[in-house]
């Protein structure tokens, strides 16, 4: 854990016994430029990626660009996720591959057609923790796959997620900590076990987004932000640093903010 992540969840572990009167204090770093089509996201390394139509581009933690790829090869892209500091998982939803690319984007082996392993409408993924799987929601028979993606092609899965469920069309899948944690349209969170068992779960409400981090769940409801310690709402809402927030990520102690063009870094503070 680095030194800003543990001095962040200091902090927070404190502030669960402030009083109401007591609020965040954001400061801002820096923004770069994002359309409403591109995807992007954060590693631990707070490198941003952002995924237009044709490029894929690596800002560094100072928020300059580093490397820029073209990806038009690879189909439009649906999501991009960092699997650790030398690989990037990019996943195209059109055609249904995923590749993988090295530290500087440059694309480091075959990419992946779902369909050898039986999917054939994936529709959201999500990097797991262990080495080499990756979450896979296939939108045909709702199944919720955990997929090894090395030379040894084991998974596991839920069938008729949203059969057993009650669960709504799938916005988002984020693991962490062993939990994965799924969203949907209705502002609801979902949290299976990694052999996909449900544990809990967040009822509806007017959901933008959320991340986990070190098991606490972030939920960015209206223009708050909502801490969770499992089920326990751990924090009141508190005001965001702007609005029109989209999405979010957490990497370092450091918030990164989408909008509808820019994408903004923060650190928080109590006051």
């Amino acid at each position: 854990m680095s030194g800003k992540w543990l001095m962040f969840c200091l902090v927070f572990l404190s502030a669960f016994e402030l009083t109401a009167q007591d609020s965040l204090a954001w400061h801002f770093y820096g923004e770069i430029p994002i359309t409403s089509n591109d995807t992007w996201s954060v590693d631990v390394l707070d490198n941003i990626y952002v995924v237009s139509d044709k490029n894929l581009t690596k800002y560094d933690s100072t928020m300059k660009v580093s490397f820029t790829q073209s990806i038009k090869s690879l189909g439009r892209i649906s999501a991009c996720e960092p699997m650790n500091t030398m690989k990037v998982m990019v996943f195209s939803e059109e055609q249904q591959t995923v590749c993988l690319l090295d530290n500087t984007l440059t694309l480091s082996e075959a990419c992946i057609d779902l369909s050898l392993y039986d999917v054939f409408n994936a529709t959201q993924i999500a990097v797991s923790s262990q080495p080499d799987k990756l979450w896979v929601f296939d939108q045909l028979n709702s199944r919720l796959l955990l997929l090894s993606l090395g030379s040894v092609k084991q998974s596991q899965e839920v069938g008729n997620l949203q059969g057993i469920t009650g669960i709504g069309a799938i916005v988002k899948m984020e693991e962490n900590q062993n939990e994965l944690y799924i969203s949907d349209r209705l502002g609801q969170i979902f949290v299976f076990d990694v052999y996909g068992t449900l544990k809990w779960t967040v009822s509806k409400s007017e959901l933008t987004d959320f991340t986990v981090r070190d098991g606490y769940l972030i939920r960015i409801v209206g223009n708050k932000i909502v801490i969770h310690k499992g089920e326990e709402e751990k924090l009141d809402p508190r005001n965001l640093p702007t609005v029109g927030i989209k999405e979010l990520h957490i990497s370092s102690g450091f918030y990164y903010f989408r909008t509808t063009d820019k994408i903004l870094k923060y650190s928080v503070h109590w006051e």
